[in-house]
């Protein structure tokens, strides 16, 4: 439990946060044929035989891909990856985005609706998330409602709806709702952030899973495990992802988050 004033410090800051306008990077380079002059990646060897799989771009960037395969008629893996090409582009343009699901996962999981965020001088509080980072959004619900988040609505969630060593503030973002943080994080105990996984509420609902990295882990090429939001107090039945498994993917040029253990509420 943190302390009052260390919460009020917060809080104030994050009150003076909102969300990125969605842009679009400069236009791609292209060679003296007019060709773009990056390669489209190799995904046969990214995404798995079989897999369902939805591409589209963001923010004019190619070859953003989520997909996922099915066994028995049941997910069996979720996968979504980001290109080290836009990683590297995105110095100092905010971006901000819907990504498509596959419809296993709309069907089967709590999921229904996924979008993207880079930050390039990330957010407050200072000293803790204000550096270079995406941020993706899996929401349980859908982009209409997201997008008609205006934080008319202050209700925080109690603490049965949290993990432990969660907390929450009245420090709501238009489109995004209120975050929940662990005081546990290595952000708040000294060091600076470089990934983690955190909770979005509305209405005092919880409403997202928020898997997030800082641009340098990123271009590092690191392989990591996030683990999941417990999901034991969140309100929506369904499948919830018990860990984010994080690699490089030489083949796709791409940063690859892949779930393939899950658990269920019922």
């Amino acid at each position: 439990m943190c302390a009052m004033t260390r919460c009020v410090s917060i809080a104030a800051l994050l009150l003076a946060a909102s969300a990125c306008d969605p842009l679009t990077l400069p236009i791609r380079p292209t060679d003296d044929a007019g060709a773009e002059a990056s390669t489209s990646p190799t995904t046969s060897a990214m995404i798995p035989p079989g897999a369902i799989v939805a591409q589209t771009t963001f923010a004019g960037e190619p070859n953003f891909f989520t997909w996922c395969t099915v066994e028995n008629g049941k997910v069996k893996e979720f996968s979504f990856s980001i290109p080290i090409d836009t990683i590297q582009r995105a110095g100092s343009v905010q971006l901000e985005g819907f990504l498509p699901l596959p419809q296993p996962i709309l069907d089967q999981t709590v999921f229904k609706s996924f979008s993207l965020i880079y930050l390039p001088t990330g957010h407050v509080p200072a000293g803790v998330y204000d550096i270079p980072h995406f941020e993706w959004h899996l929401f349980t619900i859908t982009q209409a409602e997201s997008e008609a988040i205006d934080c008319t609505d202050q209700k925080v969630p109690t603490a049965e709806q949290l993990p432990p060593n969660h907390f929450t503030l009245p420090a709501c973002l238009n489109k995004l709702g209120m975050h929940a943080f662990d005081f546990k994080a290595p952000e708040f105990n000294g060091e600076r952030f470089t990934k983690g996984i955190y909770g979005g509420y509305y209405h005092g609902d919880f409403i997202a899973v928020e898997p997030k990295a800082s641009t340098r882990v990123l271009l590092d090429r690191e392989s990591y495990v996030i683990p999941g939001y417990d999901p034991t107090p969140l309100g929506s039945k369904g499948l919830y992802p018990k860990e984010f498994n994080v690699s490089y993917n030489a083949d796709g040029n791409a940063i690859v988050f892949r779930v393939t253990d899950w658990v269920e509420k019922k």
